[in-house]
């Protein structure tokens, strides 16, 4: 009975091996759906997203205001073939009918763990079909790789470890969970989001989880405080470092107070690094004049009214908001996904005929500073702590932020293609690795 039950066990796993060798080999293709190329770049029909960088349409609809956004079928494809190229060296294109969005990617097989089928086909290509609904996020209606079918269900399980993997789970989900109309029309995609009392929760909690929001009622204090010993007349022009200063302080405080006062069980490295994510979300909403108390539920929101300031790095308030944002940014997306909002931030700027303020390099050494803030308030907490607000801080803008005065701004799209050919050329790469460089050799975020 043994025996038969071994030779069993091994037609099984013989079936199975050949299943898979016969799957693995429906994979590779010979020629991609989607070859990867230059992506194109934002235009000003794609205006409707500078809604999304716009802290007045934002707090519009973290209060329930619903934003229509309307997309041509060409700037998404080209965008989507940017951003493919830009994260995997891979090709993508977008189609749109009346009912059914059409994704297609296709990835050289040699930058996969499957390069060693590259006898059988270079090139990895994909397929996703969405449906429309009336209301809400599309349908997945199908989804191929290769000449292989994937069950639905499969891959948004899939996608879902992905996306995990890259922290980027929560706010994909959210993202869909605002999505109140999609429909595809005429080769347009036409999108209607809207927050709910339940969604803003979400979108706080992004950037802070719930168990941490009392420590904002703190940090929003010390900013109150400090603003408030500020006469009126100066309130006009506040440094940032007069409001980081202070609250690195506390952070560093409470920091060495609860590390003390716990049991050694605590991770001191972790307690600072919540303590920082606190400070950053205050200091980024005052910065941005974004109103706390609407932010955070009821039982919390008594918390001091804010003195009104406009608050400044190297004497502009646009720089302070670039800075903070980005910090923001990077603490609950990553560096990768800040750096590359920051960069289509300033594509869809150069479009000085939709009202865009040209495309500036001194916003995007703001925001690469401010990414690297974010990243040291999580990767190396108790130090910054110390460096921000210990006794001998270091608070002038040459510590903690790049001298731009000569980087190029106010460009519009001509210029910017004349002078530096785009995001992918060797002179745009200069001009960034010399912005890198600034940002490396600031004292206090190394």
């Amino acid at each position: 009975m043994t025996k038969r039950l071994l030779i069993a066990l091994s037609l099984l796993l013989a079936l199975l091996a050949l299943l898979a060798a016969l799957l693995l080999l429906s994979l590779p293709q010979g020629a991609p759906w989607a070859p990867p190329g230059p992506g194109q770049r934002p235009t000003d029909s794609l205006a409707d997203v500078k809604k999304l960088t716009q802290r007045e349409v934002l707090m519009q609809a973290l209060q329930g205001q619903p934003i229509s956004l309307n997309l041509p079928q060409e700037d998404l494809s080209g965008v989507a073939q940017d951003l493919a190229g830009r994260l995997a060296q891979a090709g993508a294109r977008v189609s749109l009918s009346d009912t059914h969005a059409t994704l297609e990617a296709s990835m050289p097989i040699a930058g996969t763990p499957l390069r060693m089928l590259r006898p059988f086909g270079n090139w990895l290509n994909a397929r996703a079909v969405l449906r429309a609904r009336p209301e809400g996020a599309p349908v997945l209606e199908s989804v191929g790789v290769g000449r292989l079918s994937v069950p639905p269900a499969l891959a948004l399980w899939i996608a879902r470890q992905v996306l995990a993997h890259y922290d980027l789970l929560e706010p994909a989900s959210l993202g869909l969970a605002a999505l109140d109309v999609v429909r595809f029309d005429e080769g347009r995609l036409q999108v209607v989001l809207k927050w709910d009392d339940n969604l803003q929760g979400q979108t706080l909690a992004l950037a802070l989880p719930p168990e941490d929001w009392p420590r904002l009622v703190v940090y929003h204090q010390v900013v109150a405080d400090t603003l408030t010993a500020i006469p009126p007349s100066h309130r006009g022009a506040v440094p940032l470092q007069t409001l980081i200063a202070p609250v690195f302080r506390m952070a560093q405080q409470r920091t060495t107070q609860y590390g003390l006062a716990a049991s050694e069980s605590v991770n001191l490295t972790d307690l600072a690094a919540r303590e920082n994510r606190a400070a950053l979300v205050v200091l980024a909403a005052v910065v941005n004049r974004v109103v706390l108390q609407e932010l955070l539920p009821p039982g919390l929101s008594e918390v001091s009214t804010m003195p009104g300031a406009s608050v400044r790095l190297r004497g502009r308030e646009d720089f302070a908001q670039h800075y903070t944002v980005s910090a923001l940014t990077a603490l609950a997306l990553g560096g990768r996904v800040a750096d590359t909002i920051g960069l289509y931030k300033e594509m869809l700027d150069a479009n000085k005929a939709d009202g865009g303020s040209g495309f500036s390099f001194n916003d995007l050494a703001f925001n690469r500073a401010g990414i690297r803030l974010g990243q040291r308030a999580r990767m190396d907490p108790v130090a910054l702590q110390f460096r921000l607000g210990g006794e001998v801080p270091l608070t002038r803008d040459d510590d903690f932020v790049p001298n731009v005065d000569d980087l190029p701004e106010f460009l519009d799209r001509s210029q910017f293609n004349a002078r530096y050919g785009g995001l992918k050329d060797r002179r745009f790469d200069a001009v960034m690795q010399d912005v890198d460089r600034r940002v490396s050799g600031l004292p206090a975020l190394n």
